[in-house]
This record gives structure tokens, sequence and C-alpha cells, in this order.
């Protein structure tokens, strides 16, 4: 996936590097969510790093009907960039990209996240290791495995990235965010915001609104 403008990068690298340590010890704070913004000139970048569970009510691979489309749902929905982010309609800015990634879905994955093949071939070894344990009566070992995925603490997270060009930037003055009321388990988001300076601030579902 395309990553944010090279100034977002920088500015926001040592808070990235921290949160990636926090999240490899095993602090994973349900409901609360990171959103860096950055606007350069026309164009405004931002991403959105949710637990999946915040977006899709748990973590672990889907496997059951429900839940692979409750995945392709979220994904469809966050797909929809005008409407997560709504920014100042006089600013009149176009949507040029919207990218999401996410690990829960076993196959058919491959316009999402990139790796549709290797899941695949992963679901097909998946099914014979299945068989053989089922011959050698592990089958209760293996229904475990299956919801605590790769690693037995594993955490599965969204990874969202956007990309606005906007015609006329010095109307752009702020966005509200609408992933509050299309995600409920989404209680709290911070902000990081690079613009003309440098902020940041926490929204709720109370408090949608960023002032640029």
């Amino acid at each position: 996936m395309k990553r944010l403008t090279l100034t977002l990068l920088i500015a926001l690298g040592a808070q990235a590097q921290a949160d990636e340590m926090e999240r490899r010890h095993g602090s994973h704070s349900h409901g609360a969510a990171q959103l860096d913004i950055a606007i350069d000139g026309p164009v405004l970048e931002a991403r959105l790093l949710s637990p999946a569970i915040n977006l899709v009510g748990f973590e672990h691979r889907a496997v059951a009907a429900d839940e692979r489309q409750r995945v392709e749902q979220a994904v469809a929905t966050l797909e929809q960039g005008y409407e997560m982010l709504r920014l100042s309609e006089a600013a009149l800015c176009l949507l040029d990209r919207a990218e999401v990634e996410q690990a829960l879905l076993d196959t058919g994955a491959a316009g999402h996240d990139g790796h549709g093949e290797h899941e695949h071939e992963h679901e097909h070894e998946h099914e014979q290791e299945q068989e053989q344990e089922q011959e050698h009566g592990h089958e209760g070992d293996h229904d475990e495995h299956d919801h605590a995925g790769d690693e037995p603490n594993a955490h599965a997270d969204f990874e969202v990235s956007y990309r606005f060009r906007c015609a006329r930037p010095d109307k752009l003055d702020g966005m509200s965010v609408e992933l509050f009321h299309h995600f409920p388990g989404l209680e709290s988001l911070r902000v990081q915001f690079i613009g003309a300076g440098q902020q940041g601030l926490t929204l709720t579902s109370n408090q949608t609104r960023i002032e640029f």
C-alpha cells in the first residue's frame, strides 16, 4: 500500500514506532483507533489504523459466512472515502485513492489486501492439516488454533489510506469524521494532523469535527 506524504511519515515516525511497539507487546486498546492526516498544497492524505474488533466485532480469521460478510461489508464501507471523511464542500475535493488492508479473509480479498493467491495456498494447506489432525484425534486442538490465528496472542488491524485532491485548498478549513456513525464499536479516535502546523486531538461520537 502507498503511504502518506514524506512530511507526515517524518513527523509521525516516532509515534508510529511507539504504536507498533505497543501492539507487539500486547497493549491493544479496543474501542480506540488512530487517524493521521497530512495536507500538502491541494493534496490531503489520511491513514486510519484500527483494531478489527472496532469495525467487525472480532479479530480472528473470518471463517463463518456471516463473519466473512461482515468483513467484506466493512471493507466496502471504508472504501467510501467521501462518506468516512467529509471535507469542506467549498474546497471541491475529489477522492484519488481509498485502500483497505486487512488480514481476516482467507480468500477473495485480493482486491483489497493483495494477498489473495497466498491466502488460497494457505487455505489448501490448512485443509490438509485439518484432515490429518482429525485422523489423529486432535480436532479440538485445531479448532482452538483456528480462532487464535497464526500467533496465540496476535491482534488484527485494519489499515486504511485515503488521498483527496482539492481544487480550492484555500477553502479547506476542516472535516467531519463519520466513522463513529458507521462503526459503533469505535469509541475514540486519536488524531494527528499536519498542515500549516501540527496538532493532536481526540474525537468521539459526540465530537467528530476537525478544524484545520
